[in-house]
């Protein structure tokens, strides 16, 4: 588990799914994930049950993200293995956005890295200005631009010091 001042990072449980559908069943938060599709119940399943493999085998992952306080779940923030670097991720609940627990969560994971990797990247959708606020304010840069299925997609890398 990772700790902040107002959020834990904790492994996934199974009573995370319904909250969890909750947040990816909002359009407006899943605008810029992928196709802009709001995920189902099973999708959000197979999600859950990839983080906690993920964690288990390699040991890190996409943290479940709760408030300390209420141990509300509100999102999720980690990383994801791509070849030989990580891709860090966070989706957070529309009714906690603004709010600066994202970048909390964020700023939390790549302290955290252990040597998980010594370059982070994120894929961000060029229209996401908020993710893009985010991934700047981590101190990463725009290092390349592409498109999917018709979407405009920058990749903002951080390259970390060895520890």
């Amino acid at each position: 588990m990772i700790q902040t001042a107002r959020l834990n990072l904790r492994p996934w449980r199974v009573t995370d799914a319904e909250p969890l559908v909750e947040i990816c069943s909002d359009p407006a938060v899943m605008r810029f994930v992928g196709d802009g599709v709001v995920w189902s119940r099973s999708r959000c399943q197979e999600f859950i049950e990839q983080n906690q493999r993920s964690l288990g085998d390699i040991g890190f992952c996409q943290w479940a993200v709760e408030v300390r306080e209420t141990s509300e779940l509100i999102g999720f923030c980690g990383f994801v293995p791509r070849g030989g670097d990580v891709e860090i991720g966070w989706r957070i609940g529309t009714l906690f956005q603004q709010q600066g627990y994202g970048l909390e969560a964020a700023r939390a994971v790549v302290d955290s890295r252990s040597e998980v990797s010594k370059r982070i990247f994120a894929t961000i959708q060029t229209e996401n200005l908020p993710s893009k606020r985010l991934a700047e304010r981590l101190g990463m840069r725009p290092v390349e631009f592409f498109l999917r299925d018709g979407r405009e997609l920058q990749v903002y890398q951080l390259e970390l010091p060895s520890r």
